[in-house]
């Protein structure tokens, strides 16, 4: 480089970072662009200086909404630093400001390539994890008999002459690679997703099969054949299934796969014989995996299922008869029709682990069966009717519903409860209250539906490419059916669905509740989750009581007592017991239900205290009112902390409540945690093994997706060795007084460590954790496993990175740290052990 270019070039330099230093933050990186571009040379000198125009300049562009020039410097970073993590990083992050999850974890995966230990990267990716990458991928991958089957019919379907491969939903490319091992002459395999279509590509790469296969980002029924595949394949090989068989569409996967994918079928000719009914040719048949399907039910009694199901007729105190409260998922309202629910029609459940298990009132029947081979067969609607005996009494709950997967003539998977299968839950069809009008009687504050020996029950079915649903319609009296029978259902006799005459509807996007009001009462649809709250005793009473007695404290000093309710979804009824004991005002932020909470208020006569809004907690504090008690949901049903809790709780005390005699409930926190051993654990959230899956490099790909904390976790039902006693992480008190601003602050980012005695030999693999809240000083609650009878909480757990071997007598430490309301922990054994 000669003198005057160099001079030159410096000059760019020098008006890049004056442009910087006065904040022209777009004209700095064009500078700097046009310097790296021309002058690679000087990249080194200007990356700083490059980073921070950048990021400053990204913060302009996204204030004013410019998504696409934003895209545009990344494009050009890119270009000037592919290799530099914090870039990629930064990008990753913006990426997931943007909603542009693929994108971000793309980013975030790069960034973890260059420095596998980067703690940002790693952080940014597990953000987007559970979203990108089905949590079902990893108990499939740890399914070594799943595994077995699919690779031993496709290893049949290759020799017997079907070379040609596809591979639909291909996922971690598990099924292609078991085609290329069994010699398969080509293989495609296609993916929608654009995650696991990048994933699947590095999987080949590390098993040196990249060669063999072909990975296409589509959609199977976008590909054409002349365009995406030179011509027809012999094999198509897919597991797009769902837990209800039919939910991820595999009947129109595979009806298309014969019609533009899959070779035209071998028809009888004089070289053709028929043996035992099977047709042998000279030629080659083009085959699918799997080739059929067996469709089961059984109805069962189940309190848990009943209790995410629908609502007791009396809670915290309230009658809520006037309420038809369901558990369910709201469906998107383009999808329903007229004979069709509002929600999701099944659920699904390990009825191995259901909490307090689970009884059989049936035998298990058969619903209906699909030969995949015929594909004329696949997408006509079904409507099967089954009348099946009882063979105890109990409490009609759910019917459940799992399937055997025929892969070939020899290989056949079960999904059904009781055979050890990793990966496969089954599907829940509760039994609501209008599915049997006049059924349900009342008993111990319960809607119940008793069945006894002898007793028939009538189920209807609907069954499309794209659906199912299932439904107990009637039960018949003792001997007037002899087994069960299997019919087809007459035009008019479809399946029932919630009437709801002259409704209005309301529909809430955040939390996907919808609340249906008419002159008879109204119906709200909440999550199953805020259901089984919805239907906790304990909860309720508990919360009531430390409510009435705080209200009655603040009250006697003669100022009245206004409530801020910071209550998160479902039946936000806290409000309500609030008005009840005598508040002055009420406000609830967050309200998601107001119509079905105020129906409940007026038919029980409570006073007309609430103010139902949508609105921040800052919207709050710009009225200038001082509030007596905060009201706040801590701890969500999956065992953490609700977003944004402990924030809340300091700008309340800091912004909106008095500095003194105010409130909040609950009061103080304190959060246990102990180490555990659970193969079980490992298998639904991280790949335990290469041999799990047969020798293929899956393990460290696919990890990259795991999440450090496993929420939902049924611990009263999982299976693991206890490592030491249970031990106190933390505490929060919130009611202690505070003189500076300082103090309210440093319960926003808390560290601390801690040495526990190991109680037997094993394995850290997790860290299960919990809360015990005081919500006054005379009422506790807590959020362990089964803590008391009908706790609707689960758990939270810490999944440890690389499990630790332990013996009994050893000290571990444990750093826990909490920021904002996220908790992390980080477990080490003192190398001297």
């Amino acid at each position: 480089m000669n003198g005057s270019r160099s001079a030159k070039h410096l000059k760019h330099l020098r008006a890049g970072r004056a442009c910087l230093q006065n904040e022209k933050y777009g004209d700095a990186l064009a500078h700097f662009v046009f310097l790296g571009n021309v002058a690679p040379s000087w990249k080194p000198d200007m990356e700083s200086d490059f980073l921070i125009a950048l990021c400053k300049w990204v913060d302009v562009l996204q204030s004013h909404k410019e998504v696409g020039k934003i895209m545009t410097c990344f494009q050009q970073a890119l270009q000037l630093y592919p290799n530099n993590e914090t870039l990629l990083t930064n990008i990753g992050a913006t990426l997931l400001k943007l909603g542009l999850t693929d994108e971000a974890a793309c980013m975030f995966r790069r960034a973890i390539q260059l420095n596998p230990s980067s703690t940002i990267a790693r952080e940014g990716l597990e953000s987007v994890a559970s979203a990108l990458v089905e949590r079902w991928h990893f108990r499939m991958l740890n399914d070594r008999q799943r595994n077995l089957a699919y690779k031993k019919a496709i290893s049949n379907a290759v020799s017997n002459g079907c070379d040609i491969v596809l591979d639909i939903g291909s996922g971690s490319g598990i099924l292609s690679m078991f085609a290329v091992q069994a010699g398969a002459k080509k293989v495609y395999a296609c993916e929608m997703s654009k995650t696991m279509y990048e994933l699947s590509k590095d999987v080949l790469l590390g098993n040196q099969m990249e060669s063999f296969i072909e990975v296409i980002h589509k959609k199977s029924t976008d590909l054409l054949i002349g365009k995406d595949l030179p011509g027809r394949v012999s094999l198509v090989c897919t597991e797009t299934l769902d837990c209800g068989l039919l939910g991820e569409g595999i009947l129109k996967t595979i009806s298309h796969a014969w019609e533009a994918l899959l070779q035209e079928k071998k028809s009888i000719t004089s070289t053709e014989q028929q043996i035992d009914g099977v047709v042998r040719t000279s030629g080659i048949s083009p085959m699918v995996i799997p080739r059929g399907a067996k469709l089961y039910g059984q109805v069962i009694e189940s309190s848990d299922i009943r209790h995410q199901s629908y609502c007791r007729p009396n809670v915290a105190g309230f009658n809520v008869r006037i309420v038809k409260v369901i558990g369910g998922e709201q469906l998107e309202q383009e999808n329903t029709h007229l004979d069709q629910e509002a929600i999701e029609p099944y659920t699904t459940e390990c009825l191995d682990s259901l909490q307090g298990g689970y009884k059989p009132l049936t035998e298990p029947f058969v619903i209906t069966e699909y030969d995949f081979t015929k594909p004329s067969t696949l997408c006509s609607e079904r409507k099967p009717q089954v009348i099946v005996p009882v063979s105890q009494p109990g409490n009609m709950d759910a019917i459940a519903v799992w399937f055997d997967l025929h892969l070939d003539e020899t290989t056949t998977i079960s999904t059904a409860p009781g055979k050890g299968s990793l990966c496969w839950e089954q599907a829940v069809f509760p039994v609501y209250p209008h599915h049997l009008p006049g059924k349900m009687v009342e008993t111990d504050n319960e809607w119940l539906v008793s069945v006894d020996k002898g007793q028939s029950i009538v189920i209807k079915g609907r069954l499309n490419e794209e659906f199912v649903s299932l439904q107990c319609t009637s039960i018949e009296p003792s001997n007037t059916r002899k087994g069960s029978c299997v019919g087809v259902l007459n035009s008019r006799a479809e399946v029932t669905a919630m009437e709801i005459e002259g409704g209005e509807s309301l529909l809430d996007s955040n939390v996907k509740t919808e609340v249906m009001v008419d002159q008879r009462g109204c119906l709200a649809i909440i999550p199953p989750p805020l259901m089984l709250k919805a239907n906790d005793d304990i909860y309720h009473t508990t919360w009531r009581d430390a409510i009435d007695r705080s209200i009655k404290e603040i009250l006697k000093q003669g100022n009245g007592c206004k409530v801020v309710c910071l209550s998160h979804g479902g039946l936000q009824l806290q409000a309500l017991v609030a008005a009840r004991a005598g508040a002055t005002e009420i406000i609830l932020p967050h309200s998601t239900n107001c119509l079905a909470t105020k129906a409940i208020s007026v038919a029980n006569g409570i006073p007309d205290k609430v103010f139902y809004g949508d609105m921040e907690l800052e919207d709050i504090a710009t009225r200038g009112q001082s509030w007596d008690l905060l009201l706040t949901d801590l701890v969500e049903p999956s065992g953490v902390l609700q977003p944004q809790a402990v924030e809340d709780i300091v700008f309340s005390k800091g912004c909106l409540l008095r500095k003194d005699m105010s409130m909040v409930i609950p009061s103080v926190i304190t959060v246990y945690c102990m180490f555990i051993e659970s193969p079980a654990l490992m298998n639904i959230c991280k790949v335990v093994s290469d041999e799990n899956t047969l020798g293929l490099k899956i393990t460290d790909y696919m990890n990259a997706f795991h999440v450090s904390t496993q929420v939902n976790v049924e611990l009263s039902s999982l299976p693991y060795t206890r490592l030491s006693e249970e031990f106190t992480l933390f505490t929060l008190d919130f009611m202690k007084p505070s003189q500076k601003d300082e103090d309210l602050l440093q319960m926003l980012e808390l560290s601390s460590k801690h040495k526990v005695k190991i109680t037997n030999d094993g394995v850290i693999q997790a860290l299960p954790y919990w809360f015990n809240m005081a919500l006054d000083g005379s009422h506790t609650l807590s959020t362990y496993s089964r803590g008391y009878p009908g706790s609707h909480w689960r758990q939270a757990v810490c999944v440890v990175t690389k499990p630790i071997k332990v013996s009994k007598g050893d000290e571990v430490v444990v750093e826990v740290m909490l920021k904002g309301s996220c908790i992390s922990l980080v477990v080490t054994k003192p190398s001297a052990q």
